[in-house]
């Protein structure tokens, strides 16, 4: 029986868990570079995905989303790659850096809650952009670090755009 004491060495205990990354939630997202293209700052980036998410939680609509949700992933992922001053490439092939906040998010959130619990939606399908205009907000004032879970606002940022995909392209829900 293989248990903990048995099993072979891991090395990766503090590692980022990739695992917890549904990436098949972002498989849209190099589509929309070119609309990250003339980004070259933070702030920038901000604006943009303001008005992108006011855009998505004005409507119930699910083309929008469809089309939406996409875009705000590329800029989550530009904002991402910003944070740690890494170069973005136009290329379908995504960069994990830019994910590691995320996944150790994802990582502390399964000790609280269980493995992909998000995935479940919530009732009210724009709490999560709530929380992502909170993340944001603490960005916008110069804070990087989340004071309940230590952890970077953009790994949040990306976490919540996830789950916001989920809530809103994958749950199913009565009409409103």
């Amino acid at each position: 029986m293989l248990t903990k004491e048995t099993e072979a060495a891991r090395h990766n205990d503090g590692k980022p868990k990739f695992s917890f990354i549904d990436f098949n939630m972002f498989t849209d997202m190099y589509k929309y570079f070119d609309y990250t293209s003339d980004i070259t700052n933070s702030t920038r980036c901000i604006t943009r995905m303001i008005s992108v998410l006011s855009t998505i939680t004005s409507t119930y609509n699910y083309a929008v989303h469809d089309t939406y949700i996409p875009i705000l992933q590329a800029l989550g992922y530009r904002m991402s790659l910003m944070h740690l001053d890494i170069k973005m490439y136009d290329s379908p092939i995504y960069d994990l850096r830019a994910f590691e906040d995320m996944a150790k998010i994802l990582d502390q959130s399964v000790a609280k809650y269980s493995r992909n619990n998000w995935r479940k939606g919530y009732v009210d399908r724009f709490s999560t952009a709530d929380s992502l205009y909170r993340h944001l907000r603490q960005v916008i004032i110069g804070e990087d670090i989340d004071d309940e879970s230590g952890l970077s606002h953009v790994g949040h940022i990306m976490c919540n755009i996830m789950i916001l995909t989920n809530d809103l392209l994958y749950i199913n829900r009565e009409e409103e």
